[in-house]
């Protein structure tokens, strides 16, 4: 077992007095010296422990605000994208319902036309169904122009020949398909074979049975 550094250790080993003091004067200081280091190094060993906790804790915070901003901006860009869907959508609609309007002020602006051209429905019915609408122009006022230019072309078309007026320099022809015999409006083949609707077509091949073959009386 080691000796313990005392004054009285210090006079057993013979050392002068004087010697002694000096030398326990010396001890005391570094002792202190030491226990003072000591000291301060657990003080500092304390605050780097709270450092490094409060260090821990920022990197948690941090982490935590990492993935809540990581959730928002996630968040943020499905919005955008449901946004843009609906404003896509919007757009649609809204080009949709003007080629609508558009198309169906062209429609009756050349149907009213026609009406005063004495057409009948059916024939109106057949040059807006071929698109012949789509030729009218409107001016600033909304005003159709050029009605005088589509009737021509339509009159100028074959497959319409048959049952449209001939424009004469300041009048038309009754704009009423021409009658058979029996009081029906004639219409040829090629005609009644272009009408799209099913139950029209089968009633104007009733109407029109001589351009089959068929007799009225069969």
């Amino acid at each position: 077992m080691a000796e313990k550094f005392t004054r009285s250790w210090l006079n057993e080993l013979g050392i002068e007095p004087d010697i002694v003091k000096q030398i326990m004067a010396r001890h005391v200081g570094v002792t202190d010296a030491l226990k003072e280091q000591i000291a301060d190094s657990e003080e500092q060993n304390d605050k780097l422990t709270k450092v490094q906790a409060e260090l821990d804790k920022l990197k948690a915070s941090q982490k935590d605000m990492a993935d809540k901003l990581s959730a928002a901006e996630k968040e943020r860009d499905e919005i955008k994208g449901k946004y843009d869907t609906a404003t896509a959508d919007l757009d649609k609609m809204k080009a949709d319902n003007a080629e609508r309007e558009s198309t169906e002020r062209s429609k009756k602006a050349l149907g009213d036309y026609l009406k005063e051209q004495k057409y009948s429905d059916t024939a109106i019915k057949l040059i807006n169904r071929n698109g012949f609408h789509k030729s009218v122009e409107f001016d600033d006022d909304g005003k159709p122009k050029n009605l005088d230019e589509v009737l021509k072309t339509i009159q100028a078309d074959e497959d319409f020949a048959g049952f449209t007026p001939k424009v004469k320099e300041s009048h038309h022809e009754p704009a009423t398909p021409p009658k058979n015999e029996g009081g029906k409006s004639k219409m040829t083949k090629e005609e009644i074979m272009a009408i799209k609707d099913d139950a029209e077509r089968q009633q104007a091949i009733k109407d029109n049975l001589a351009e089959f073959g068929i007799s009225d009386e069969s």
